[in-house]
């Protein structure tokens, strides 16, 4: 943890976190899931958003899914990034969709990024 009790841009609980380049949601991470996994009773969804994120740790840039988890309403801490996002015409790569409103619980409550890949050059 970083001062004053705010986690470290370089942790998973942190809105700065590079692999966050462009959620928009609630961190599954600060909700009882993880960065990767929903929490417990929640379901990711299928349909995800994709974003082109930099680590600076080892510079390389990569490929991340971004899947809603639907179940019980939103969690606590809301992160919204919008680095190389798209208009609405292309939907995998906007944000700003309710992915949850195709599901059978279309309550939203937070959101995963998995690693596809390394992005190429």
């Amino acid at each position: 943890m970083g001062e004053r009790g705010h986690p470290q841009a370089d942790s998973p609980e942190s809105c700065e976190y590079w692999k966050y380049c462009a959620i928009d949601g609630f961190l599954c991470s600060c909700c009882g899931g993880t960065s990767t996994s929903c929490p417990s009773g929640h379901r990711a969804l299928a349909d995800h958003w994709i974003g082109t994120c930099h680590n600076p740790g080892d510079g390389r840039d990569y490929i991340v899914s971004y899947n809603d988890c639907c179940g019980r309403p939103a969690a606590a801490i809301r992160v919204q990034r919008n680095e190389r996002e798209k208009a609405t015409y292309r939907p995998s790569r906007n944000n700003d969709l309710n992915w949850c409103m195709a599901n059978a619980d279309s309550n939203y409550h937070c959101s995963v990024s998995v690693i596809l890949g390394v992005a190429e050059k």
